[in-house]
């Protein structure tokens, strides 16, 4: 009997577990029923996310703690995206088994699937998710996991969150800004020119007080400046450096952070005025971004204002 006794200790354990799981509703909807998960694994099992489809042809990678794209270009990730996405993914819920051994793929639209999503795990396994035609009730799609002969209603709300172009991932952030560190900005736009200073160097930007010029700043109006340069976001895809002409710039941007020792590294952004738009890069940096004229000129304005006022 003793010998038994952790076997039947486990038992009793697991139980316990699912009473406390089923007491707290954790595998029901808010009314009641049963939550039927289409998929079974954890976001940090995948490595990979992609879309083979023609119109959308995305892939993503797992690199540390954030995501690379590998496909259609390397372009840079914003993570929060990546892993919204395989949020949704894992979580997704079907309304019934449409047909439980379905013969006839074209009969659900699913021999020429509308939307196709594949995710890899750590293990090498691959499952894809196909949708096919609508249900003739509106709301809802026909589903299949990959080789699996099930056909699942699955609601289209859950569907559209899914529905992602390279541009939903891409980091839009145009300057990379360390909001609590940085020190020092400085712009010319246009030959002119303005340079904020942080005063509390060792304070978060919302406790620090800042100088641009002569004028003494509070925490709000040295932040509020700030707040236009982290604002400068991409609308549209990034280029290539490369492929963008840098000579005689409009804006030269200098932000100057303080690291954890104590000493400060400056990054510098060159920006060059191309109609409305202003490309702008990194020092040695691969993509340049766009971002609107008009924001540039806010952002420049908005020293000038602190510094005049």
């Amino acid at each position: 009997m003793k010998r038994y006794l952790p076997t039947i200790l486990l038992v009793i354990a697991c139980l316990g577990g699912f009473w406390y799981a089923e007491s707290k509703s954790l595998f029901q909807n808010n009314d009641g029923t049963e939550i039927k998960h289409l998929v079974t694994m954890k976001a940090e099992d995948i490595r990979t996310i992609s879309f083979p489809a023609a119109d959308s042809n995305v892939e993503l990678s797992r690199k540390g703690d954030g995501w690379e794209m590998i496909k259609p270009e390397a372009y840079p990730v914003e993570t929060y995206g990546a892993d919204g996405w395989v949020s949704g993914f894992i979580t997704l819920t079907y309304e019934s088994k449409v047909d439980e051994n379905a013969q006839n793929l074209a009969e659900f639209g699913l021999d020429k699937p509308t939307q196709q999503y594949e995710v890899k795990l750590a293990d090498g396994t691959v499952q894809q998710l196909l949708v096919g035609s609508p249900l003739p009730v509106a709301g809802t799609s026909y589903v299949k996991l990959g080789d699996s002969p099930v056909v699942y209603e699955v609601g289209d709300q859950q569907l559209q969150a899914l529905v992602k172009q390279p541009y939903d991932f891409v980091d839009k952030r145009a300057v990379d800004l360390d909001y609590n560190k940085t020190t020092t900005v400085t712009i010319e736009w246009k030959g002119q020119k303005w340079q904020l200073d942080k005063t509390d160097k060792d304070k978060n930007a919302y406790e620090a007080n800042w100088k641009i010029g002569d004028r003494e700043l509070k925490p709000e109006e040295g932040t509020a400046v700030l707040d236009k340069l982290v604002n400068l976001q991409t609308e549209q895809m990034p280029k290539k450096a490369a492929d963008v002409k840098f000579d005689s710039p409009e804006l030269k941007l200098d932000i100057t952070t303080q690291t954890e020792d104590g000493k400060e590294t400056v990054k510098t952004y060159t920006g060059k005025l191309d109609n409305e738009t202003v490309w702008l890069v990194q020092q040695d940096g691969a993509w340049a971004y766009a971002v609107t004229a008009d924001a540039v000129q806010l952002t420049y304005d908005q020293g000038i204002a602190k510094q005049t006022e």
